[in-house]
């Protein structure tokens, strides 16, 4: 109204378009599950324009391919999560997201924003292996080997190259800790791992060197590169251990702290061990791989806030661990050959560590160099009833094909091997049960000393343990007779009752 006289026209005006190129930042950014999930991979996301957004548009791209990104998805703005479940297993893919504003027909685009993800679906089996006659079998070991043979890749640290995890809470061992690794050293003349007055392990001239800091002290093992000695098996019986760190081979090292002794393991054996207490020192200082005279290969790196026996320790030397067994705090298998990043798909319940390594310096590579599946894959161990379990078996792509093969000693088996599909559509294998034909039958009858009375309900033992047939504990019956298999070769049968030994000798 001008001079109170209403007017006619109308005025327009045309606003700048939006600035949508601070829509994704450092904090508010895409973020992609690795290896949380078996079967699918999650995206979660936040932004700074969530208005202006009519739209995301997320594409997908396989890592160290050639391929273009391929657009999965669109969805409305006020999303800010969607589920990949087409993902081939242990596929690395990067991941990207642009939001879309429309205005008079056009498309305006936000800045993009990118992150890896990848989903980790893993096997189970199980099963029992017993001798002829039903008799159980402790001790053996049921192998479970890809067909395909190892696969992944390791991690070649050269002058400068480190790698870097961040300091988190969920790293700090507290009074416990079980750090592992393998190491294919070249030439090392320095650290290969520290956390900087907590921990580390390097080499310090001709000699390897472990320490921990407890309330600020530091204890210190001095480590040779090969060491013989004798250990006491059982009372008097003794036997001659050798490991040697080689250089130019795959070894592996655990670093073991119970709250009283600080240990350290090489292939397996004792290499060292002090008293210390308390607990590890908590500090903000990263785990870092590497220095600057270092030159070597790593693999398969794992840190437990719970020590183990040193049984255990040797035990699972070779194993692959699932990553969410009590107490873990990171678990690195640096198979992604690609890229700077290695990813911690380990967890404490249900929440994830997240506690991913970084390359932090100029000479880190990928390498295809890793041990060999008779130094590290999958595989369980009988227990005294003779039954197995192997979880956490990764799998490439929607399946692969393993052999089951069963060993103990010199024994034979029945059947020697088994195959099995492990993928998407069957994971879960019961039942994988073999028979131990490396026995033979051992009988006799039982009397108390310079009489011809039975002794009735005595237990069986072979090697110290005793003898488990159909899931029960064997004993001697009302006559005092009993009957069971013994594996071939050099044993010790023994029969217990109250408490007291009875040694057969034979």
């Amino acid at each position: 109204m001008l001079s109170g006289i209403t007017s006619t026209t109308q005025a327009q005006a045309t606003l700048p378009p939006p600035n949508l190129g601070n829509t994704f930042t450092l904090t508010k950014k895409l973020v992609a599950s690795k290896g949380y999930f078996a079967n699918r991979v999650e995206l979660s996301w936040s932004n700074n324009n969530a208005v202006n957004i009519d739209n995301f548009k997320i594409y997908r791209k396989q890592l160290g391919t050639a391929l273009d990104s391929v657009q999965i998805t669109a969805l409305p703005g006020s999303n800010a999560l969607y589920i990949d479940n087409t993902a081939d297993a242990r596929v690395f893919y990067r991941y990207t997201i642009v939001g879309i504003k429309t205005c008079n027909g056009s498309e305006l685009s936000t800045n993009i924003s990118s992150d890896i993800g990848f989903r980790n679906p893993t096997g189970i089996l199980s099963g029992h292996i017993e001798y002829e006659g039903g008799v159980a079998v402790s001790g053996a070991k049921v192998l479970v080997n890809s067909t395909n043979g190892n696969s992944g890749s390791s991690i070649n640290l050269s002058n400068n190259g480190t790698i870097t995890i961040p300091d988190a809470v969920t790293l700090e061992p507290g009074n416990q800790m079980r750090c592992e690794f393998w190491i294919k050293p070249n030439i090392i003349a320095g650290s290969v791992l520290s956390k900087n007055n907590a921990f580390s392990f390097g080499k310090n001239g001709a000699n390897y060197e472990a320490t921990v800091f407890t309330s600020g002290t530091a204890k210190t093992i001095t480590v040779p590169v090969s060491q013989t000695y004798t250990v006491i098996l059982t009372g008097t019986v003794t036997a001659t251990k050798t490991y040697t760190l080689s250089d130019s081979q795959w070894n592996h090292v655990s670093l073991s702290y119970n709250g009283s002794a600080f240990k350290v393991f090489v292939n397996g054996i004792l290499a060292g061990t002090v008293v210390a207490t308390g607990n590890i020192d908590d500090n903000a200082n990263p785990i870092v791989f590497g220095s600057a005279t270092s030159n070597f290969k790593l693999d398969e790196f794992r840190l437990v806030g719970q020590a183990q026996t040193d049984s255990v320790i040797s035990l699972e030397v070779n194993r692959i661990l699932n990553g969410d067994e009590p107490q873990f705090k990171t678990n690195l298998h640096f198979d992604e050959a690609f890229g700077y990043y290695t990813y911690d798909p380990s967890k404490v319940g249900n929440l994830f560590n997240g506690n991913h390594a970084v390359f932090t310096g100029t000479n880190v590579t990928w390498s295809t160099d890793i041990p060999t599946a008779s130094q590290l894959g999958y595989y369980g161990v009988t227990n005294a009833l003779g039954n197995y379990n192997v979880s956490g078996i990764r799998y490439l792509g929607t399946g692969e094909n393993y052999n089951l093969v069963p060993q103990y000693q010199t024994h034979a088996f029945s059947p020697n091997t088994r195959a099995v599909y492990i993928g998407d559509a069957s994971y879960v294998y019961n039942n994988q049960d073999f028979e131990d034909i490396s026995s033979f039958p051992f009988t006799g009858t039982l009397f108390y000393k310079n009489t011809t009375c039975p002794v009735p309900d005595v237990t069986l033992k072979i090697d110290g343990l005793g003898v488990i047939k159909n899931g029960t504990p064997v004993v001697t019956n009302a006559n005092g007779t009993f009957s069971i298999s013994v594996p071939i070769g050099n044993h010790f049968v023994s029969v217990e009752k109250f408490g007291h030994d009875m040694k057969d000798g034979r």
